[in-house]
């Protein structure tokens, strides 16, 4: 599977890492963000790992068909956590605004980063950050 889920309801957090190398699978990955969207009973911020993602779309037609917007009421913050590939982040900059409709997004350069801000906007997230160790374990286990 070229990207793993996590879901801590106790933090109304879905965590997905992107670790795909094409196209169809970032499509596909999103296509089960939605469907989560559509099926989680709360509210809910989305943290997407893209550190480690190896496919990037390579035209601004192939850039923009790549994603579809995602339109949900369920969606609090979508927050991208990317590489420090300039490319990288403009292009995932630019697909998060064609793709959340909602507008509520960021892009961050750690998961440190992505939880202290989560922390920042929603007053019921605490601690966060003791929830990385796993995570990089879990990216560690998968690569």
């Amino acid at each position: 599977m070229p990207f793993e889920y996590q879901f801590f309801p106790q933090h109304h957090l879905f965590y997905r890492q992107v670790v795909g190398d094409n196209l169809e699978a970032v499509r596909q990955q999103q296509a089960e963000d939605i469907e989560f969207l559509s099926q989680v009973e709360m509210p809910v911020h989305m943290v997407i790992d893209a550190r480690f993602a190896g496919w990037r779309p390579m035209t601004l037609n192939e850039m923009k068909g790549s994603l579809a917007p995602i339109e949900s009421s369920k969606l609090l913050w979508m927050v991208v956590v990317v590489s420090s590939d300039v490319v990288q982040k403009f292009l995932i900059s630019a697909n998060l605004q064609i793709a959340n409709k909602s507008g509520r997004s960021k892009l961050t350069d750690s998961l440190e980063e992505a939880f202290a801000f989560l922390e920042e906007r929603d007053s019921t997230l605490t601690n966060l950050r003791d929830l990385i160790p796993e995570l990089e374990k879990q990216h560690a286990s998968s690569s």
